[in-house]
């Protein structure tokens, strides 16, 4: 389901936030502490948009269109000075129209997505069982300790975004799960790219 559009402040990375998975960014250019600012004042979600062509600093990059909203769940001063946040992924947006203000900050119009509640509840069947495990031992690893892959209630949706968060898959793959709106077509998608890499 699509809602209509709705104005977003964008902060491009090189690295995908997929929704339910939280990660933590270090933040020190002017543009993104006043949207750091603008979005705890006023408790605002923004967008992450991964990277097309460009850098994360300096001149605004040329971004993929589909992305995540995220909220900041906290945030510290670190031990060099800068601020840290951690934010999470909600859920799907897809950029119609962007632009770049004065400061370099990007602001978009953008269309946000969600998968109906009862998909979003939907528990985890027998033939998903193998990919739970793999996500089990994923989240192992230290790398992962800070996307917090065991947070909430694991459900077949929850499932799809924190396995697809970790596997080493391509920025297209991304671009084409995040347009997919059931759970249950998204482990089916995981499920290949799982064993194209068990056949490598």
């Amino acid at each position: 389901m699509a809602t209509g559009l709705q104005q977003m402040a964008l902060f491009p990375l090189s690295a995908l936030v997929l929704p339910t998975v939280t990660m933590p960014l270090r933040i020190f250019e002017q543009r993104y502490l006043r949207l750091v600012r603008d979005s705890l004042r006023e408790s605002r979600p923004f967008g992450v948009v991964p990277i097309q062509s460009g850098r994360e600093v300096g001149k605004a990059p040329t971004i993929q269109k589909w992305g995540t909203v995220v909220s900041i769940i906290d945030w510290d001063q670190r031990e060099d000075g800068l601020l840290g946040i951690n934010i999470r992924g909600e859920q799907v947006l897809h950029v119609e129209e962007s632009w770049v203000e004065p400061d370099g900050l990007m602001q978009a119009r953008v269309r946000l997505y969600s998968c109906d509640h009862e998909d979003n509840e939907q528990p985890i069947p027998p033939r998903f069982t193998v990919l739970a495990n793999l996500l089990d031992d994923l989240t192992r690893h230290p790398a992962a300790s800070v996307l917090r892959l065991q947070d909430g209630e694991r459900n077949l949706a929850t499932l799809g975004w924190r396995l697809a968060q970790l596997l080493p898959v391509s920025k297209q793959f991304h671009q084409q799960f995040l347009q997919q709106s059931c759970p249950w077509q998204r482990m089916e998608m995981l499920e290949q790219v799982v064993a194209d890499i068990n056949e490598q």
